[in-house]
């Protein structure tokens, strides 16, 4: 019976360890700081993800491929994107599209995770207002854990050309959201593994 106890005990911990990180949503509160409730400060130093988009300008109702990455072997759990001007308002500009491992925030302005799995690169696509609304960047808040994470990294400069000719730009992408199950998968062969040894030392 003790047996028993120690491992359903060691399991439940572990078990919650892997469950501890939110899934986005209910985070309109945070839509203004793009910072997480989380009880614990921002780092203040550099970010190891990045924004990037394609292609480098927008006209009104266009649409524009933003993707989130890491620029090293860090993963991140959670994140939130939004378009703001470039000039540094907290005004949100344009909408965000859901996709299967994403939400929809701040009344489509921002996007946000919808699972705790570890990412390394996605992608989503940004609609621009229906009106031309100047020069825009893309900040994102990037959560490696629930007491480490980076608030409003900022892209580069997103060029408002509505009303110019320009040459149409093929956008590619390729996601990596298979590492949350790689990483997931791993952690739970580490919880069997440390359940077996356990039985072993008290059967012993």
């Amino acid at each position: 019976m003790t047996t028993y106890l120690h491992i359903t005990i060691i399991g439940l911990s572990l078990f919650g360890i892997v469950k501890s990180y939110p899934n986005g949503k209910n985070v309109d509160d945070s839509c203004g700081s793009m910072i997480p409730s989380h009880g614990a400060s921002a780092q203040s130093d550099t970010a190891p993800f990045q924004i990037t988009f394609c292609p480098a300008w927008y006209q009104a109702g266009s649409t524009v491929t933003v993707t989130i990455s890491n620029t090293s072997m860090t993963y991140f759990k959670g994140f939130m994107v939004q378009a703001r001007q470039y000039s540094g308002t907290s005004t949100r500009y344009g909408t965000f599209m859901t996709t299967a491992y994403s939400n929809n925030a701040c009344s489509s302005s921002a996007v946000v995770h919808n699972g705790d799995g570890n990412k390394a690169r996605l992608s989503f696509q940004w609609t621009a207002p229906a009106a031309a609304s100047g020069n825009l960047k893309f900040l994102a808040t990037f959560v490696k854990s629930e007491r480490v994470f980076w608030v409003q990294v900022t892209s580069s400069q997103l060029t408002d050309k509505t009303g110019q000719n320009v040459t149409a730009t093929n956008c590619t992408t390729t996601d990596d959201s298979s590492s949350s199950v790689r990483t997931q998968m791993s952690f739970l062969f580490v919880v069997l593994c440390i359940c077996i040894s356990n039985v072993l030392i008290i059967t012993v």
